[in-house]
């Protein structure tokens, strides 16, 4: 909880008021590398600040082979669901390609935090953007052609480029190819 709110006091200092809503409503787990948060179409109702650790996104694609199509990382989240505000499944396995330390709370406490403690809506905007500028720079990624797409990740996403296998690189780039990789 402490590197938790050390991040988020960064961006907004928290009062005590929210840290205790998020200690009294929220949880810390410990999830092993290769275990799976959830499966594709079974919606999960929470809300997850990953601490440490690296979290993809798999898709089943139709000629039955898996493929990542998102990561994240430290001091970044996800949700079980579409968004908090949705109760509806994703059509994503959420798996731990890392040993992953996460913080949970529910859509429904999360949802009331952000109304009851504005500082934490502030924060949650921020992260939200940080979300959406990650999703802008793996788009610009995955429309260079394969040879480039490696050494751009490296640029863009440093921090998560040496925890990954080849393996994983090559779904999360989608290259299909050794020789491209």
């Amino acid at each position: 909880m402490e590197r938790m709110k050390n991040f988020f006091s960064k961006y907004h200092e928290m009062s005590t008021a929210s840290q205790a809503f998020l200690k009294e409503h929220g949880k810390l787990s410990f999830y092993k590398k290769g275990n799976y948060y959830k499966i594709a179409g079974i919606p999960m109702s929470t809300w997850c600040f990953i601490i440490d650790g690296v979290v993809a996104k798999e898709v089943l694609e139709a000629d039955t082979t898996v493929r990542i199509e998102r990561i994240s990382g430290k001091n970044e989240y996800f949700t079980g669901t579409n968004h908090p505000y949705s109760d509806t499944a994703t059509a994503v396995a959420i798996k731990f390609l890392q040993p992953t330390i996460l913080y949970e709370i529910s859509n429904t406490d999360f949802k009331h935090a952000l109304v009851q403690h504005p500082e934490l809506s502030v924060i949650f905007h921020i992260l939200k953007q940080h979300k959406v500028n990650r999703l802008q720079d793996i788009v610009h990624i995955l429309n260079l052609p394969p040879a480039h797409r490696v050494h751009e990740l490296y640029l863009k996403m440093p921090h998560i480029m040496p925890l990954l296998t080849i393996k994983e690189r090559r779904s999360f780039l989608n290259i299909s190819c050794n020789r491209d990789y």
